[in-house]
C-alpha cells in the first residue's frame, strides 16, 4: 500500500466500489475532486515581520449537499493529504445519510509557534482569503490544529464580510456562538462507545491497559473517558512525541499539563515514547487500536 494517503484512499474506493457494483462513471466522478484551491496570505507578526502562508481547500464531491468539515493548521499539510481527507469526508457524509459534500482545508502552519493573538489574525485570514464561503456553499469545521476558538473566530470574520449574523457558516464553533452543545466532545465519545464494545465482544478485563494515539480534540476526550471508566491509559501521544507509564496517566492532570504548556511530552512520572514506539508497547489495546487523530 502506498504511503500517499490519497493512492490510499482512491484503492480503498475502487475496492468498495467493486464489492457495490456501482456504476463506473459513478467511481469515475468520485475519483476526483471537484474544485481544489492553493492559495497564499500575508500576515504580520507580533514580532513585526510579515509572513506569507499557504493555504488550500478541496471541494470533493458536492451532489449531496454542500461541502463541509475540516480545517487543519499543521506544518506538514500537503493537498494530496487534504485530497485524501475531502474523499473520506464525502464518504463519511453519504454512508451516514448526511445532506453534505465533502471537503478538506487548511494552512501550513505550527500552531505551536504562533501566540494567542498570531492565531487569531491566522484565523482570520484563512477565513477572509478563502475563496468560496457561506452556508450554502462550503462550511469549513475544526479539525487537527483549530478548535472551538478558532472556528469562533473565523465565523466573526464571515459574518463582518457578509454584515449579518450566519451561524451555518462555520462548523465546530462555541455554543455560545450559536454552536452544537456537546459537537466537541461528540467525536470521542462515539469512539468510547465503540470501545467498550469492543472489549466485551473480545473479552477484554475491565481494567485492560491501554495506549492512544492522538491527544487532540478526539484523543484527549477519548482517554479521559478511558481514566474514569477504570481502563489503565499506560501512554499517548501528540504530534510533538509521546509518554509512558506502566502504573498509568492520571489522564486529568495531564490535560492541565497540555493546556499549559500544549504539549504531552515532559509529564511528570512518565518516560518519553515516540509516535512509532508507542504503536508496538506491550498494552492490552495498542495505539495502533485506538488512534484518535480526526478524520485519519
Amino acid at each position: 500500500m502506498s504511503a500517499n494517503p490519497l493512492d490510499t484512499a482512491l484503492h480503498s474506493l475502487r475496492e468498495a466500489a467493486e464489492l457495490a457494483g456501482l456504476d463506473p462513471k459513478v467511481i469515475e466522478l468520485l475519483s476526483v475532486p471537484k474544485r481544489t484551491m492553493e492559495f497564499t496570505f500575508p500576515m504580520r507578526m507580533d514580532s513585526g515581520e510579515v509572513r506569507i502562508f499557504k493555504a488550500y481547500r478541496v471541494h470533493w464531491c458536492d451532489a449531496l449537499g454542500n461541502f463541509k468539515d475540516g480545517t487543519r493548521f499543521t506544518g506538514n499539510l500537503t493537498l494530496d493529504e487534504l485530497k485524501a481527507l475531502a474523499l473520506w469526508m464525502t464518504i463519511k457524509h453519504g454512508v451516514g445519510g448526511i445532506p453534505a459534500g465533502g471537503g478538506k482545508g487548511g494552512v501550513e502552519v505550527d500552531p505551536g509557534e504562533l501566540s494567542t493573538w498570531e492565531l487569531e489574525r491566522l484565523s482570520r485570514s484563512f477565513m477572509r482569503h478563502l475563496p468560496m464561503k457561506g452556508a450554502w456553499v462550503d462550511v469549513p469545521g475544526a479539525d487537527i490544529g483549530t478548535s472551538e476558538q478558532t472556528q469562533a473566530w473565523m465565523l466573526d470574520e464571515y459574518e463582518q464580510i457578509i454584515g449579518y449574523h450566519s451561524p451555518a457558516a462555520v462548523n465546530d464553533k462555541p455554543a455560545a456562538v450559536s454552536g452544537t452543545v456537546g459537537s466537541a466532545e461528540a467525536t470521542g465519545q462515539g469512539v468510547y462507545y465503540i470501545f467498550e464494545q469492543a472489549v466485551k465482544d473480545f473479552g477484554f478485563a475491565e481494567d485492560c491497559s491501554v495506549a492512544v494515539q492522538g491527544f487532540g480534540k478526539v484523543g484527549a476526550v477519548l482517554a479521559g473517558l478511558l481514566h474514569e471508566g477504570g481502563y489503565k491509559v499506560v501512554a499517548v501521544s501528540d504530534i510533538y512525541g509521546g509518554i509512558h507509564s506502566s502504573e498509568g496517566i492520571d489522564i486529568p492532570k495531564l490535560q492541565e499539563h497540555v493546556q499549559k504548556t500544549g504539549k504531552v511530552v515532559d509529564f511528570p512520572g512518565t518516560s518519553p515514547v515516540s509516535n512509532e514506539e508507542l504503536l508496538e508497547l506491550d498494552a492490552d489495546i495498542p495505539g495502533s487500536c485506538c488512534r484518535a487523530e480526526r478524520d485519519w
